[in-house]
């Protein structure tokens, strides 16, 4: 059995991530999956022999998300992808939110007895008031298209999701908007009182913001790691053949001499060989004092060296240095599901179809 993990993009809830994991047990040599939605990962136990990890990705890119084998070596491109997504989200919400402000105050002011321009009252010119109002929401439904896009065709395809629930019921109340906007054209004013045109704006701002938020707290979840992994330096001095030489930090094996002058970071896990020094170790024990080392002493990758040069032999490097084991576990902890968590994705997986049931019900008794 092979355990890898893929990286995931589109996903938008935890109904997305349901429909990823049912579509990949269904594989044949599937043993386990678990979708993260928070880190957008998926961990897939499978066989080998019987499945291979390319047709698994296309299983998923077939469903409407990609998928590509998670690799640290372009970790640092999908962060710069996943920035401009958060600043293209905030963008959005930003140009809702500044239609759906005046479009809110305009439908309620009749209501609340707020002040409003004549030519804007229904009483007076209710098809300015109607036309005003579409102007407004059509810029706020193009901030939300991703939202019909992906929830009609999880609807098509029989696995709704909250993005379905959210064009379903927005379409419903522009449609019939648009039905009262002609009825207004047509000399019934009346129909000015039943306009919905605010509420298709206001939801999908709401949901926007809610879009903006989520992404902003993904965006943090991911700066502890970022934090950890830049403590490592990228280069390690190593004696080879009797001169130092700098080389790529991916390159140190156990065994390798290195030397550590005063002001660096230990590049590895490692025993001191030679020379005294004081060793800042706080990313490791959180403990700010300096620690004495000298020879037969342990040093560890990412601490820093105080005040004296010295030359250790690396015991542990790569995946196997503690700060590497704790950037693992940190990652493990974010990508694990709570009970509570688990529970939550399978009431969402049916939420949605019995909300639009209840709707459809409600719809025959009208």
């Amino acid at each position: 059995m092979e355990n890898r993990i893929l990286s995931i993009q589109g996903m938008h809830c935890a109904a997305c991530a349901q429909r990823i994991e049912r579509i990949v047990r269904t594989l044949e040599g599937v043993q386990s999956v678990s979708v993260n939605l928070a880190s957008e990962k998926a961990t897939v136990i499978y066989e080998p022999r019987k499945l291979r990890l390319k047709v698994i990705c296309e299983a998923i890119g077939q469903a409407g998300f990609q998928a590509a084998e998670h690799s640290e070596r372009n970790a640092e491109e999908r962060e710069a992808l996943k920035e401009r997504e958060r600043q293209t989200q905030w963008r959005k919400f930003t140009i809702a939110a500044a239609c759906a402000l005046p479009l809110l105050y305009i439908a309620m002011a009749p209501m609340v007895s707020l002040p409003l321009p004549q030519a804007l009252q229904p009483a007076h010119n209710p098809l300015a008031y109607a036309l005003i109002q579409l102007t407004l929401v059509l810029p706020i439904i193009s901030m939300g298209n991703k939202f019909y896009t992906v929830g009609f065709k999880a609807l098509w395809q029989r696995s709704p999701n909250m993005d379905s629930l959210i064009a379903l019921g927005t379409s419903a109340a522009f449609i019939y908007s648009l039905y009262n906007l002609v009825r207004i054209a047509a000399g019934d004013h009346m129909a000015a009182h039943t306009l919905y045109f605010e509420s298709t704006g206001i939801i999908i701002t709401l949901v926007l913001l809610g879009k903006s938020l989520e992404a902003a707290t993904k965006g943090r979840t991911g700066e502890a790691i970022k934090k950890l992994m830049a403590l490592a330096p990228k280069t390690a001095i190593i004696i080879s053949e009797g001169a130092e030489k700098e080389i790529p930090i991916e390159q140190v094996n156990t065994g390798d001499i290195l030397v550590v002058r005063p002001g660096e970071n230990i590049p590895v896990d490692g025993t001191v060989l030679e020379g005294n020094t004081a060793i800042n170790e706080a990313m490791l024990t959180g403990e700010s004092m300096p620690v004495d080392k000298k020879a037969g002493d342990a040093v560890y990758a990412a601490s820093l060296n105080i005040n004296g040069l010295i030359r250790f032999k690396a015991e542990h490097v790569g995946s196997d240095t503690a700060l590497a084991q704790i950037i693992k576990l940190v990652e493990e902890a974010q990508e694990s599901k709570a009970p509570i968590a688990k529970m939550a994705d399978k009431v969402s997986g049916v939420f949605v179809p019995v909300v639009v049931c209840i709707a459809a019900i409600a719809i025959t008794k009208a």
